[in-house]
């Protein structure tokens, strides 16, 4: 097979093995560390667009200490309220499934079009005479 046809094949495979590495890993992030109650003191977007993101802090209480910073996975209407979630060091996560569940299935996506070119690319092959 030529150089081209590899490469575009390497990049299928390749990142959907990447998509579904990342589900993986953001599943474990969310669901793993230590389990506590946030309190949300703040929440803002930078953004006028709905899509842009949403950056949210606040406080929560682990081994003891009183600990601020990063709320991941947080929305605006959040703010002021108490929250579930788990810690990693100065950073707390709100479990959630929707990240995984997006990056998996673009990941079978990816890689199943890998294998319909990979398929394509055997068919086009001239047969040795």
């Amino acid at each position: 097979m030529k150089r081209g046809p590899l490469l575009v094949l390497a990049l299928f495979f390749v990142g959907g093995l990447g998509m579904l590495a990342g589900a993986a890993w953001t599943y474990v992030d969310e669901h793993s560390g230590k389990s506590a109650r946030a309190k949300v003191t703040d929440c803002y977007s930078p953004g006028t667009a709905k899509y842009r993101g949403v950056y949210c802090s606040g406080t929560w209480t682990v081994d003891g200490r009183t600990v601020s910073g990063d709320i991941f996975n947080g929305r605006m209407s959040d703010e002021g309220k108490t929250l579930s979630v788990r810690v990693h060091g100065g950073r707390a996560t709100k479990p959630t499934l929707w990240v995984s569940i997006g990056l998996a299935v673009m990941g079978v996506f990816v890689l199943g079009m890998g294998v319909i070119v990979l398929r394509a690319f055997r068919r086009q092959r001239p047969q040795p005479t």
